[in-house]
């Protein structure tokens, strides 16, 4: 896998490992040893690419679907999951995304979802409404939110990974 060394205007050192090979990101001014970081690391990094191995062999056998009311279709989860939340969205917009499905603006109460999601199993879509939703309750990514997630949707880690073949997928399709 390629390593790409990456100057950045960060407090500590990152990696991150993706298609793309293994990227370390370190603060401007701070000079690192490769070999030094892969050894720290290794274990984290080789979870990673097993993690990533396993999503590819995912991706490769997914299909693509086509829901031809994609709008409406998510405004039937927003409206199913808001009775059982109680909360609503202000607003639902939809744009070209390359790295998410979705995200939420929990001060305003703006759900915004990918375009690509048209290109998903229905329950999928639900499962990503179902995640934004919750931001509308628990802001950030805590064990109170995957709590929250896991009572509407059990099986959602399963699903993430499903998600995460789709997202490798599509950025060769669309």
């Amino acid at each position: 896998m390629r390593t790409l060394i990456f100057k950045r205007k960060v407090k500590y050192l990152r990696l991150e490992v993706g298609l793309e090979g293994i990227k370390i990101i370190v603060p401007i001014g701070v000079e690192v040893n490769e070999k030094e970081i892969f050894e720290k690391y290794r274990r984290w990094i080789e979870k990673r690419i097993e993690r990533l191995n396993e999503i590819k062999r995912i991706a490769e056998g997914l299909e693509i679907y086509k829901q031809e009311n994609l709008y409406n279709l998510a405004e039937v989860f927003v409206d199913e999951i808001s009775k059982i939340l109680n909360v609503k969205p202000e607003k639902i917009l939809f744009r070209k995304m390359k790295k998410r499905w979705g995200s939420c603006n929990y001060k305003k109460k703006i759900l915004i979802f990918n375009k690509n999601l048209e290109y998903l199993p229905e329950e999928l879509i639900k499962h990503i409404v179902i995640h934004e939703m919750c931001h509308l309750i628990v802001r950030n990514h805590n064990k109170e939110f995957w709590t929250l997630v896991s009572k509407l949707d059990p099986d959602f880690k399963e699903k993430r990974k499903i998600l995460a073949g789709y997202m490798i997928k599509l950025n060769g399709l669309v």
